[in-house]
């Protein structure tokens, strides 16, 4: 029996990969609601970043023409939500409506109860792991992927740092041999600058560069990010 194909709002996630743009400003919402053809594919809401009203910033969401992945990044994976858990969950379940999916750390406790709930309202999930100090080993990042899938992540974010040529290894082969779970693998810093492009072109589905200023170490804007896969990703449609 065939798969059934995953999407992101209408867009199908596959081998040819998204472009996700991070955006991190209440204004750049609001000048992006009158806008139907961006620079991405998805628009990545930096909930934690955006200096604004959660419930203005969901409202916003739902008034973008294109799909939105929401993000509340906490502080402990590298993002600016130092909160209650239950209040950044409520947050998410809040916003399940207005958009098309969403963005929970593997390792936060909370991506088990906030899939379900996601996958009620057949929106996406995306499982991430964040690494600011290194890059685990093959074996360590297939247990990730392995967690991430068990608590209904249908896509598996990794993004750790790569601090030497040899925290390339285990990126790509992952994206090399894992067929059971769609992967966004990203390696963040100088070093890692070109995963964003090259890993894309090997099957990680979503690759992230930013809408207003850069969200992590190493990325791209989007104009910049859709220029280098145009060149080095030949062959592929955009």
């Amino acid at each position: 029996m065939a798969l059934k194909k995953l999407h992101i709002g209408k867009l199908e996630v596959g081998p040819i990969p998204l472009v996700v743009g991070s955006i991190t400003q209440e204004e750049t919402l609001r000048t992006l609601a009158r806008v139907t053809r961006p620079e991405f594919d998805i628009a990545e809401v930096r909930l934690d970043e955006i200096d604004a009203f959660p419930e203005n910033v969901i409202a916003l969401c739902g008034k973008l023409k294109f799909p939105v992945l929401l993000t509340i990044r906490s502080a402990k994976e590298g993002g600016k939500w130092r909160g209650r858990e239950k209040d950044r969950c409520a947050l998410y379940e809040a916003a399940l409506p207005h958009v098309a999916a969403i963005d929970v750390e593997i390792e936060s406790g909370s991506l088990k109860k906030l899939a379900a709930v996601a996958h009620r309202f057949k929106k996406t999930v995306v499982g991430s792991y964040h690494d600011f100090e290194g890059t685990p080993s093959i074996r360590a990042l297939r247990t990730i992927v392995q967690c991430g899938r068990e608590q209904g992540a249908h896509i598996v974010k990794i993004a750790t740092m790569i601090k030497n040529p040899a925290d390339l290894v285990p990126h790509f082969e992952l994206i090399s041999t894992e067929k059971r779970t769609p992967l966004c693998l990203i390696g963040m810093g100088p070093l890692g600058a070109h995963t964003r492009v090259s890993l894309a072109c090997m099957g990680s589905c979503l690759t992230y560069g930013y809408v207003d200023r850069p969200a992590v170490p190493g990325q791209f804007s989007c104009k910049k990010l859709r220029s280098l896969l145009d060149e080095f990703c030949r062959g592929r449609k955009w």
